[in-house]
């Protein structure tokens, strides 16, 4: 099948976000040791990360300031490294803290949609924030997708999610056999400005791939892997944007995140945590320098 290259990318794109979809959709069952215990909860993820992406399209400057701890100054690296991670640092301590992220799945009587996912993710300060996704679920005969097809199938779907005041379009594809789940899905702002979102599941092992179009442009590109390995929750994050590429490692150490990063100038940790007056996450580098966002 011939198609131009934008339109296999938004294929792939909304491809990306059905696949999380199709985890919820096709009810995988819960799995108590793996990362997200319901397969709405890892769609919930992918949908949130997804809707963070969106918002930080139209807003991205800087509020960082440079706490008075030491003489240092942050270099233009590590604050580069607090910016990239405090985009979606409330995500990420959801998922490895006590903070859970979760999904509940609801039947829509509406013409337009016939599912509803509602997610709420806990931050790093105790506050609750809250997506949803409503979309339609169709098979290839046209017939909508019901809890109770087998587990080989293949989809589309149309519909929308909802993040703060913001509302986007997404339109994806799904196929599902037995185990094994393939998704590509986008989520939009309009045809230039979108997300897409491809999602792997395997073994326990849970991998979300993104990529961020802004003005018809590739912006950045990010990758998210979610492993459970002796009832631990291990999380890494891959950043590359115009040249700069980053790795990231999270874990729970006590009331804060600890997150190691490695990019071609380094390598090191950042310890995160909430100000006492709940304002602000003040991040920690090993040389003590503090960045406060």
């Amino acid at each position: 099948m011939t198609k131009s290259i934008k339109t296999i990318t938004i294929t792939l794109a909304m491809a990306i976000c059905f696949a999380v979809t199709c985890l919820i959709l096709t009810g995988c069952g819960s799995n108590k040791n793996a990362a997200f215990s319901t397969s709405a909860d890892a769609f919930g993820f992918a949908g949130a990360t997804a809707g963070a992406f969106l918002n930080n399209l139209s807003s991205q400057s800087s509020d960082a300031t440079v706490g008075a701890s030491n003489s240092k100054m942050a270099t233009t690296d590590q604050q580069r490294n607090v910016e990239i991670i405090n985009q979606y640092i409330d995500i990420f301590d959801s998922v490895v803290g006590n903070n859970a992220i979760v999904s509940t799945k609801e039947h829509l009587n509406d013409a337009n949609y016939n599912y509803k996912i509602t997610t709420t993710i806990t931050n790093l300060d105790g506050t609750k924030q809250t997506f949803e996704m409503k979309f339609k679920e169709v098979k290839r005969d046209n017939s909508l997708v019901t809890d109770d097809d087998d587990d080989e199938i293949e989809s589309t779907l149309t519909g929308v999610m909802l993040y703060g005041d913001n509302e986007y379009s997404i339109y994806g594809e799904k196929s599902v056999e037995e185990d094994e789940v393939e998704i590509e899905f986008i989520a939009s702002i309009d045809e230039d400005n979108y997300v897409i979102v491809q999602q792997e599941t395997e073994r326990g092992e849970q991998e979300f791939q993104y990529e961020i179009w802004k003005n018809g442009i590739m912006y950045d590109s990010t990758s998210i892997e979610i492993e459970t390995e002796r009832d631990e929750i291990e999380v890494e994050m891959k950043y590359s944007k115009e040249g700069f590429e980053s790795t990231y490692k999270f874990e729970r150490e006590g009331n804060q995140l600890k997150i190691y990063y490695q990019d071609a100038n380094g390598s090191g940790y950042i310890r995160a945590k909430v100000s006492e007056n709940g304002n602000s996450i003040i991040y920690t580098l090993e040389d003590g320098t503090e960045i406060i966002k």
